[in-house]
């Protein structure tokens, strides 16, 4: 914003310049250009900040920036009460319990048939259940609990554990 607005600011003192000069035959686009260069910039920020120039005449402000501007499709968790039900889900879920299949099958079967936002059939699969838990802020690792089983419940651990005794005793005699 503020290079956006500095760039404007020198845009308008050069344009003021080249408007005063009889032989700038073009004020408004050397002006950009020389701002642009100036700033280390190409041709599309010149034509950019001619652009702002004029958006801010007419609006009093910047334009707002585009960045993420074409991904906003609707999602079913931009509802508050389907965003609450499944944070309430994951709540009670174990850390190293929660996939997005187990996800996908409850928002499909318990949440969305309550609450039924758009009076449809809605449904969500797999790929949205990720994205959804990706939103929420949890990320995809590997559950390694770091426990160690000691199976000398085992049948064949009991017989081996007598054989080894068993020889443990010939070595001592």
């Amino acid at each position: 914003m503020v290079t956006q607005l500095t760039a404007v600011a020198e845009y308008v003192k050069l344009h003021c310049r080249y408007v005063s000069n009889v032989k700038c035959k073009r004020p408004c686009l050397n002006a950009s250009l020389v701002v642009a260069r100036c700033m280390g910039k190409g041709p599309s920020f010149a034509c950019q900040v001619h652009w702002n120039e004029a958006y801010l005449i007419q609006y009093k402000w910047l334009p707002p920036p585009k960045a993420g501007a074409f991904c906003s499709q609707y999602s079913l968790l931009e509802n508050n009460t389907i965003c609450q039900s499944v944070c309430v889900y994951l709540a009670i879920k174990k850390l190293g319990e929660i996939t997005p299949k187990e996800l996908c099958w409850h928002d499909n079967n318990v949440i969305l048939p309550t609450i039924n936002p758009t009076g449809k059939d809605g449904s969500i699969c797999e790929q949205t259940a990720i994205q959804w838990l990706i939103k929420l802020g949890y990320t995809c690792k590997d559950a390694k609990k770091g426990l160690y089983h000691n199976g000398y419940k085992c049948p064949d651990v009991i017989k081996d554990c007598d054989i080894y005794i068993d020889q443990l005793f010939g070595y001592e005699r």
